[in-house]
């Protein structure tokens, strides 16, 4: 290995190493604290107060999904879902989330 390939490979784990100290961080402070998760890969990311605001619409989203796949008959190739009022201004995805999950699990 030449030596501009050892500086190379020692920099690319150099930035691993920050990386995930930093993943590390983020765990620690908002996941271990707070459960929020922040940046996660497929889920996205909501500050504390948000969570907080739709944690309660997240129980009623995940109950919803799962009645409509115990209520429904043959297989569904698609699940849609309306949001309505001052609730549609917020960040919705975790509520879609929790619904299709639900309704996944069920079906």
């Amino acid at each position: 290995m030449s030596s501009s390939h050892a500086y190379r490979a020692a920099r690319l784990s150099k930035r691993r190493k920050q990386l995930g100290y930093q993943i590390a961080l983020q765990v620690k402070g908002k996941y271990l604290k707070h459960g929020v998760i922040q940046n996660g890969r497929n889920v996205p990311s909501v500050s504390h107060d948000e969570y907080l605001g739709t944690a309660s619409l997240l129980v009623l989203a995940e109950r919803l999904g799962a009645f409509l796949a115990q209520a429904s008959e043959g297989t569904l190739k698609k699940f849609l879902y309306a949001i309505g009022g001052h609730i549609a201004e917020w960040k919705t995805e975790l509520i879609r989330n929790a619904a299709s999950k639900a309704f996944e699990r069920g079906a």
